[in-house]
């Protein structure tokens, strides 16, 4: 509770805890998310690869991300009230760090998912609201969300993420945004 960083070790303790939870009936972690989620979704096996860390180890098709970003919209395989505390802001005050961006103060997280807030530099523009929530990985990929006006969007790359990302996607993302509205 002194400073926040995105942490892969994070959701790994929490793929243990479900495989924990559900190994008694035979099922790890990858065919939880499978039946759980992917089945219910519509996403083919094909279409979303789990493999190694909970993470950093999924790989998507843009098709499986922007179902994924639909639910992220309008869940329906969790209650609303646990989706909104997952993207309520926990310690709001919190400093942290946003791989590739640097320090952030505060660095507004909800369970998972970075929010958005006044994060400067960052791969979300000033221009987008605070409370838009969503992830980039180091695969070069981002999908971003923001529920109040039911708009996502979904970017995948043949490239790693890197100085190339940092100096387009806040440019990109308030382009898109601007033509959104």
């Amino acid at each position: 509770r002194t400073r926040r960083i995105y942490s892969s070790a994070g959701f790994e303790i929490l793929a243990d805890l479900v495989t924990a939870s559900v190994a008694e009936v035979g099922m790890d972690f990858a065919s939880y998310v499978r039946d759980t989620v992917c089945e219910p979704l519509g996403i083919a096996e094909a279409e979303l690869v789990i493999g190694g860390s909970a993470g950093h180890g999924f790989r998507g098709s843009v098709d499986a991300l922007s179902r994924l970003a639909a639910e992220f919209l309008s869940p329906t395989l969790v209650p609303e009230s646990l989706w909104d505390e997952a993207l309520t802001c926990q310690f709001p005050d919190l400093d942290g760090v946003v791989p590739g961006y640097g320090r952030q103060r505060p660095c507004p997280w909800g369970l998972g998912v970075e929010l958005h807030g006044h994060k400067s530099p960052h791969w979300l523009p000033s221009q987008m609201p605070e409370d838009v929530a969503g992830h980039f990985g180091q695969s070069g990929t981002f999908l971003w969300f923001h529920r109040a006006s039911g708009t996502a969007a979904v970017v995948l790359t043949d490239r790693a993420f890197g100085d190339w990302a940092k100096q387009r996607w806040d440019g990109f993302n308030a382009r898109l945004w601007e033509s959104l509205a």
